[in-house]
C-alpha cells in the first residue's frame, strides 16, 4: 500500500522550486565595449573574469554578444564598466 506523506511532498516541491530569474540581453555594442576595455587594460580573459567574479566561459559568451545573462551577471559587467569608464 502506498502512503504519501503530504509534508514530504511539499518539502520536495519547495526544494525544486526556483524563483524565476530575469535574463537580460547582451547587445553587440555592449560586447564590443567590454572587449575594447579589456584590450585597453591588457587583461586576459581569465584575469578579467576573476576581477569581475565570472567564469572565463561566461565572459567569452558576453564578449561575443547576442546572448542572455541573468541579472546578477549583467550587474557585475555594468559595474565593472562604470568603474573603468569614469
Amino acid at each position: 500500500m502506498w502512503y504519501i506523506n503530504e509534508k514530504k511532498v511539499l518539502k520536495k516541491m519547495n526544494f525544486y522550486k526556483r524563483e524565476e530569474e530575469e535574463f537580460l540581453n547582451i547587445t553587440n555594442e555592449l560586447a564590443e565595449t567590454v572587449r575594447k576595455q579589456r584590450a585597453i587594460l591588457f587583461l586576459t580573459r581569465e584575469e578579467l573574469s576573476k576581477e569581475i567574479g565570472l567564469t572565463a566561459v561566461t565572459l567569452r559568451k558576453i564578449e561575443r554578444g547576442g546572448t542572455r545573462v541573468n541579472s546578477k551577471t549583467y550587474e557585475k559587467i555594468m559595474l565593472w564598466l562604470v568603474k573603468r569608464l569614469d
